[in-house]
């Protein structure tokens, strides 16, 4: 009764729907439960204070999400995401400016995973009571967790734009930090991949061939080829391999970049079509566990 109540109120709720389901005295996690998503609703909803228009606390910070389209069905063997089938998909055009050098202007297509405020709601609700701290501190955490690590942005293929590497000419060395300079990033269901066409710390503009192998084009010959952080919130290979029975390599590489073996690739679109049928998110919850000092 208890998980069926919780479930019904999670879609209610989901759906804007005043619950209506008789709750018997002792189940107060159901009861704390709503109210807890109720009051994440509201967090993630904010007023613009130059327009005064309500906006999504972590969705204004989804620089990709532009010029997009729904991704239908027929489409997804041409960009290779055949495994994405009946999930909610777009393809966005987006660019970028670099503020240093050239000032080159840099465009790209990327699929996105479609969340909205409701799921990504459901999915910190239940983490918040999943860890004990059903409470609105939890709910900052993991909002300020997810906008630092993704702009709610969940890649499943496509270039994604940062500045976080300090430029090297001879590639060999790289310093996390903003220098002006937008490098492109090959991501594949939420994980930086490595693909020996792809140079991911470029500063020059991209051919069209380099352009499309992100989307088609095989990994690289390495056994290491993923990355190591599963977006929406950054929750790491290392962390996950602790609580669960899953076994892959994780290493060092020379350059100082931390890579997984190509199974945690799987796990993280697998992991995340699970967040999006059950309303529950399984790498949410394993990087709250893993971080738990964050949440005092």
């Amino acid at each position: 009764m208890k998980n069926n109540n919780i479930l019904k109120l999670l879609i209610l709720a989901a759906f804007g729907l005043t619950p209506t389901i008789a709750l018997a005295n002792d189940d107060l996690t159901s009861r704390n439960q709503l109210e807890l998503l109720n009051l994440t609703s509201s967090y993630l909803k904010m007023k613009d204070v130059k327009t005064g228009a309500t906006q999504s606390r972590i969705l204004r910070t989804s620089y990709m999400r532009k010029n997009c389209k729904d991704l239908a069905d027929s489409d997804l063997s041409k960009y290779g995401v055949q495994d994405w089938k009946s999930y909610p998909l777009e393809i966005c055009q987006y660019q970028v400016k670099d503020s240093a050098g050239k000032r080159l202007t840099k465009t790209s297509s990327v699929i996105l995973l479609k969340i909205s405020d409701s799921i990504m709601s459901q999915w910190m609700t239940n983490t918040c009571m999943e860890i004990n701290k059903p409470n609105l501190n939890c709910i900052k955490i993991l909002t300020q967790q997810i906008i630092t690590q993704s702009g709610g942005q969940y890649p499943v293929r496509g270039i994604v734009y940062e500045d976080i590497l300090k430029y090297h000419a001879d590639y060999k060395k790289k310093i996390y930090a903003a220098d002006g300079f937008y490098e492109p990033f090959c991501f594949r269901d939420g994980l930086t991949v490595m693909l020996d066409t792809f140079r991911r710390n470029s500063i020059e503009l991209l051919t069209e061939q380099q352009k499309q192998s992100c989307f088609i084009g095989p990994l690289s010959q390495d056994a290491e080829k993923v990355g190591l952080y599963a977006r929406i919130n950054g929750t790491s290979s290392l962390d996950y391999q602790k609580r669960s029975n899953e076994n892959f390599k994780v290493i060092h590489t020379v350059g100082g970049a931390i890579l997984s073996t190509e199974n945690w690739l799987t796990i993280s679109r697998t992991e995340t079509q699970a967040a999006i049928r059950t309303g529950a998110n399984r790498l949410m919850t394993i990087w709250a566990w893993s971080n738990l000092g964050k949440f005092k």
